[in-house]
């Protein structure tokens, strides 16, 4: 069984022939580096025997499991052997020359090195007669299980925790997740036996038990021989990409090996891991890998004897640090600065093997910021950066001694540590202001002479008699600077011109090769330069300086007409600069087609042609690396933030197999070669193009591209094809970088797989290249019944019942079918959010059926719309299918409306009660509830919105202040944007006073007479809280009100003469009777006689 998981060592390191000619495999498996595993001894988790020697999350091996470090949904995968025979050995096998060392953490007793690795492991005996081997193939690990004669396959059991669902997709694959999550885990298993020198396949296939546990289904087979089930299984974890590898450094040896420097995740000390990983010259192996904790590098460098430099920054006192080191723990913060935030420097020295010589902090105890680094001839090692520290530890005599005038005030410093990293050399500040002047690079020569460029805005920056130029340009302005041997002055110190400079690399003589970026058309350019005028964003110049920094042997701008900026630079035995830059350019002179932003170039020795450019087809994120070995191969490394297209149509491609071989992905590392050559080279072709599933009588097209990758013209002589297959193309002659594309058309006329052959000649070689060509004639026909499409209405959040599309195979072979989202149309166009679909069918039999269902889940009010597009290989092709349905609110009222009748005009109807419920699917947010105006009062228990389901219920009542109808309503305003609204009704409503004639007299006090009036309050309703007066009475009386029935009351007047000692005259009198009901007034007159 083979495991095609692409968690690689150094899988993402790719290599790339800018002008080659054909030199075999030497180089290409730079991106393919073959995977090997080590025994744990610590640097993996302890369940572990053996683990996967790749950076990022390893693959563990335990005794019956394996382990995979991350899925698509960010979950470890283990594969469980069930039934596996207890006690299995699990044992490396074939030893590799590459070796792992591990310097993480302060406890030296922990650190290991010289692990072995092998190239394969083995699960001896995992079950009675079968083995399962795990081994490396072109960067992925696979692994096989091989069933002894007389064995039995159904032993093999195996359950997959994962946190997902396990499926069987239509070609076979087992798989978990859907549509666009959708990830291969095991491929169709492809089982097979050895005979006469042959494969001989045996049918299988998977089969999925409850617990996602899986069992593998043989046909028929030979028992007396050895069976081998291969599934080649591609479980994808990009490294880098979602392991979070990125790029920090690279330097290249004469002899072409290259180290790179690459931080990535660490399972047993968080956050992240510093790996410094050893090339051989090859190309084809790893020498070695050196963990060193998390400090970040910001570059690396070789020294003579073949040793590594590496220096950074880090923010923990707890890195790696050696005996003996100059610092083997940070300073104690200053004074006043305790408790801050600080930022350490380190560097440490590998030996050519890898082994660790020294690792030490370089800090002043608050912030030491690294910008570069250089070794002499000696193996001492010159750091550069800035220094926020009050007491930066200068030494006697130094350049410049003076302490930082201002605390946090940032100084530029230089410091030398002695070949052991033990002492202190020298260390000196360098410009004459804080804030003002930055080291970007330097340099130094065998003897010890430090060479640094950067930008200064310091107008009394020191520079020295003779040199180029001692006046400072406006604004910023590019240096190139010359420290003696101790540190203790200046050799020479020049302006450059106005800009700022980024790196430097120091000839044998002397003579110091610069480049930066300016905008100004007063930068310094000499004459017969490559360009002389800049972008007015910004264009590289290469500028280098004579030794003594008098004069200027050439500068030279380069770029287009956009901002161009150099991130890395070196220089070959020849004097030729090469860089890789950063470019928004899309018109950088030679470059070919501007796909994503990094590039390439070389000038020649006296800066006036560019001999190449070349855009890479990616998009850069920092730092970058570029180096050049002793026989001219230009070596640079990155992050690729982004790919366009690698390799790009024009420029760059890679030979041996690129097809074949892991290629640059975005989120990746990488790493280019391109070989130093003069000649016509036609890049290497792929070994097979498989065209895929075709119905017959159909055609499908897959495009094979040639590129030269020489810097000569290439003549194609001749391209041809056999079998079911032809070809169409636009190749006649290729000048170097050029590119021409072959269309290959299969048009298959029978069912069944066809093989035939692409050959390819050219005037670049003798031999021919082939490849070889595949494909299966199909005949499925694949029927839709009819269906609805309309879903109507439903509120927002609420799950349809699914539409069933029903397809029938009517065809002879077996047919797929995938629904998509429309790609006919743009995603304003309709709402793709609204619905979604399954897709459960796998291949579909000759005159089988499946079922699809489409689902509506309303994310907005009103008519939603939606386009499915069915991909299929049947012969009947299907338009695109759409479908429709109505969002409605969530949120209803029960009732919809109150109704509280008629009331007197200023008194408090009963309260009533409404309910809202949310009948969505999903929570609705209440922003806001209001009554707008009115004398409708409610008091509610709602929360900031309802889930599902849940309610919520209003109060009401009704105080009408006038009379008349009035209608209202309870307002809501939801996350759904819509308006909801329950109605209110009531009549506010007035009464009538009516006397009628005197019912009766009579007396109600011992010495008084009355006279008796029936009042009536003529109102809709009972009326309550009535109060009543009277007016017009004699000295002496009194009006007496009581309630004889529902609004109805009787008044009588009483004369109270005699208790009161009055004298009365009897008579007529008009008496007014006045009720007050909340408020509202009425009165009438009565006339009264009283004896």
């Amino acid at each position: 069984m083979r495991i095609l998981l692409v968690v690689v060592a150094l899988a993402c390191l790719l290599s790339a022939p800018l002008s080659a000619r054909d030199t075999g495999t030497k180089r290409a498996e730079l991106g393919s580096l073959p995977i090997t595993f080590e025994p744990n001894r610590g640097q993996a988790h302890r369940d572990f025997r053996y683990v996967t020697n790749n950076l990022g999350p390893r693959v563990g091996f335990s005794d019956s499991a394996i382990t995979i470090p991350q899925n698509a949904s960010g979950r470890p995968t283990r594969i469980i052997f069930l039934g596996a025979k207890r006690g299995t050995q699990v044992r490396g096998e074939q030893r590799v020359a590459t070796v792992s060392h591990y310097y993480t953490g302060k406890q030296r007793s922990r650190w290991q090195s010289d692990v072995q690795n092998y190239a394969q492991v083995r699960y001896a005996s995992l079950y009675k007669g079968v083995d399962a081997v795990f081994y490396g193939d072109h960067g992925r690990l696979e692994f096989d299980f091989l069933v002894a004669p007389g064995a039995d396959p159904r032993q093999i059991r195996l359950q997959v925790e994962c946190g997902c669902r396990l499926r069987v997709n239509a070609a076979g694959d087992l798989t978990f997740g859907e549509g666009v999550t959708e990830q291969v885990l095991l491929r169709r298993p492809l089982a097979y036996q050895g005979m006469q020198g042959r494969r001989q396949s045996v049918e299988s296939r998977y089969q999925i038990l409850p617990g996602n546990r899986v069992t593998l289904v043989v046909g028929p087979y030979d028992r007396a021989r050895e069976l081998v089930i291969d599934p080649v299984v591609a479980f994808v974890t990009f490294l880098g990409g979602d392991a979070y590898l990125f790029f920090r450094g690279l330097a290249v040896a004469p002899d072409g090996s290259t180290w790179l420097a690459l931080l990535g995740p660490d399972e047993t000390s968080p956050p992240l891991r510093l790996s410094i990983v050893k090339l051989a010259a090859s190309g084809t192996s790893v020498v070695s890998r050196t963990d060193l904790s998390t400090f970040e590098p910001i570059g690396l460098r070789i020294d003579a004897a073949g040793a590594l430099y590496v220096a950074g920054k880090t923010i923990f006192t707890d890195e790696s640090t050696t005996p003996g080191a100059y610092q083997s723990a940070p300073p104690p913060a200053p004074p006043g600065y305790e408790g801050q935030f600080r930022v350490f420097g380190m560097a440490a020295k590998l030996d050519s093997a890898g082994h660790l010589i020294y690792s030490t902090y370089f800090s002043a105890g608050f912030v030491e910021i690294l910008n570069s680094l250089a070794v002499d001839g000696s193996g001492n090692l010159y750091l550069a950066g800035s220094s926020y520290s009050p007491a930066f530890p200068v030494t006697e005599g130094a350049h410049r001694t003076e302490p930082l005038p201002a605390p946090t005030a940032p100084m530029a410093f230089i410091a030398k540590l002695d070949p052991a990293g033990s002492n202190l050399v020298y260390a000196t500040l360098f410009g004459s202001a804080p804030f003002t002047t930055a080291i970007a690079d330097i340099a130094v020569s065998a003897n010890g002479k430090v060479f640094l460029t950067g930008g200064t805005f310091d107008a009394t920056f020191p520079t020295t008699p003779g040199a180029y130029r001692v006046n400072k340009p406006e604004g910023s302005a590019a240096y190139v600077a010359q420290l003696n041997q101790d540190g203790t002055g200046l050799e020479y110190s020049t302006f450059i011109g106005p800009g700022g400079s980024h790196k430097i690399f120091l000839a044998p003589d002397g003579a110091a090769y610069i480049a930066g970026i300016s905008e100004s058309s007063t930068f310094p350019i000499t004459p017969e330069a490559f360009m002389s005028t800049p972008s007015p964003f910004g264009s590289i110049f290469v500028t280098k300086v004579a030794p003594g920094g008098g004069s200027l042997y050439f500068s030279t701008f380069v770029g287009g007409s956009k901002q161009d900026i150099p991130s890395a630079l070196d220089v070959d035995a020849s004097g030729r600069a090469h860089v890789f830059s950063y470019s928004t350019s899309t018109d950088f002179p030679q470059a070919g087609s501007a796909l994503g932003n990094a590039i390439i170039f070389r000038l020649n020795d006296a800066g006036t042609q560019l001999e190449f450019a070349r855009y890479l087809g990616i998009w850069l994120s920092p730092p970058t690396g570029i180096g050049v070995d002793g026989q001219g191969n230009i070596y640079a490394g990155g992050f690729a933030s982004e790919v366009r297209e690698y390799p790009p149509a024009t420029g760059l491609a890679t030979r041996d197999g690129y097809v074949e071989l892991a290629p640059i992905t975005t989120g990746t590392p990488f790493l280019v070669r391109v070989e130093n050559t003069s000649a016509a080279a036609l890049g290497k072709l792929p070994s097979a193009v498989d065209c895929g599933e075709q119905r017959i009588n159909g055609e499908g097209n897959r495009t094979v591209r040639l590129v030269n990758v020489g810097d000569q013209p290439l003549q194609i002589t001749g391209v041809a094809t056999t079998g079911e297959f032809s070809q169409t193309n636009n190749c006649t002659e290729l000048a170097g970088g050029q590119a021409c594309e072959v269309t290959v058309k299969f048009a298959p006329t029978s069912t069944g797989a066809k093989v035939g052959t692409l050959t390819v000649t050219s005037s670049a070689s003798a031999s021919a290249q082939q490849v070889q060509l595949t494909g299966t004639g199909t005949n499925p026909i694949l029927n839709l019944a009819p269906f609805t499409a309309g879903f109507g209405s439903l509120p927002i959040g609420k799950t349809s019942n699914g539409i069933p599309l029903v397809f029938t195979n009517t065809g002879t072979t077996p047919a797929t079918v995938q629904l998509e989202y429309s790609h006919f149309r743009q995603p304003t166009e309709y709402q793709k959010d609204d619905f979604f679909f399954t897709n459960d069918c796998e291949a579909i039999a000759p005159g089988q059926s499946c079922t699809e269902f489409v689902y509506f889940k309303p994310r907005a009010l009103g008519t939603r719309e939606f386009w499915v597009f069915v991909v299929s290989n049947s012969a009947v092709e299907f338009n695109e299918l759409g479908f429709q349905g109505v969002g409605t609110e969530p949120l209803t009222f029960t009732p919809q409306t109150l109704q509280f009748g008629s009331w007197l005009v200023n008194s408090t109807s009963t309260p009533q009660t409404i309910t809202l419920t949310n009948v969505g699917g999903d929570f609705i947010a209440l922003l806001d509830i209001t009554i707008v105006q009115g004398p409708f009062r409610q008091t509610h228990d709602c929360p900031y919105g309802l889930d599902p389901g849940a309610t919520c219920r209003f109060v009401v009542d009704f105080r009408p202040v006038t009379v008349g109808p009035v209608s209202e309503g309870i307002q809501i305003y939801t996350g759904t944007g819509g308006l909801q609204i329950a109605g209110l009704y009531g009549t506010g409503t007035d009464f009538q006073l009516v006397l009628t004639r005197p019912a009766r007299t009579g007396r109600h006090a011992p010495s008084a007479s009355s006279t008796g009036v029936m009042i009536e309050l003529v109102a809709e309703k009972e009326v309550r809280g009535a109060k009543f007066r009277c007016e017009g009475l004699p000295t002496g009386s009194t009006c007496v009100f009581r309630q004889t029935g529902r609004n109805r009351y009787e008044m009588t007047v009483a004369r109270r003469s005699q208790r009161l000692g009055a004298n009365l005259t009897a008579g007529n009198y008009t008496i007014r009777v006045i009720a007050d009901v909340a408020g509202i007034v009425r009165s009438q007159t009565v006339v009264l006689s009283l004896p």
